[in-house]
């Protein structure tokens, strides 16, 4: 007969970059520890407000932003990236016109994103004590039109679950 023991862990928020996540070990007296899963659902959601800084002209904007999201364990690792392409924005000369910026968003990069990983090798596991993972959460844009006078903001906002579990018998 084949039994689990589940964990879950919720991170929710401005996130860093990378968050240590600690679970408990298998108790090896609870039995044979077969085998260990982990499944991390994400929610990200960002904004961004983008100022032409340029006072000599009107400048025509376009970036790519890409967003990565990974858990990372003994033996465990597991990622996903998104892209979108945000542009054309035609903004005003700096000081002299009202339009110099734009706020783009809310928009949802990662909707329920579902990240699976299974082990068998199960050592690290067994024990008493504590197993830490790394969850990363990382942003980055690149310009593709327009020149460097600019400002971003960016505010990403993530729900995040992580949950692990032990297969056992």
């Amino acid at each position: 007969v084949v039994d689990s023991l589940v964990q879950e862990v919720h991170l929710s928020g401005l996130l860093p970059f990378n968050s240590t996540v600690p679970f408990n070990k298998f108790d090896p007296s609870t039995g044979i520890l077969n085998c260990v899963s982990t499944r991390t659902t994400v929610t990200t959601t960002i904004e961004m407000d983008l100022v032409n800084r340029d006072d000599q002209t009107r400048v025509i904007y376009t970036m790519d932003y890409n967003r990565s999201t990974s858990l990372s364990g003994p033996n465990i690792a597991v990622s996903a990236s998104a892209m979108r392409n945000y542009g054309p924005f035609d903004l005003g000369q700096a000081g002299v016109d009202p339009d110099t910026s734009v706020r783009t968003g809310p928009d949802v990069i990662f909707s329920y994103r579902v990240l699976l990983r299974r082990t068998t090798n199960r050592t690290t596991y067994n024990g008493v004590g504590t197993v830490n993972f790394t969850y990363f959460n990382n942003g980055s844009f690149l310009m593709t039109t327009g020149n460097d006078n600019y400002g971003l903001d960016v505010a990403a906002v993530s729900d995040v679950t992580i949950r692990v579990v032990y297969y056992f018998c």
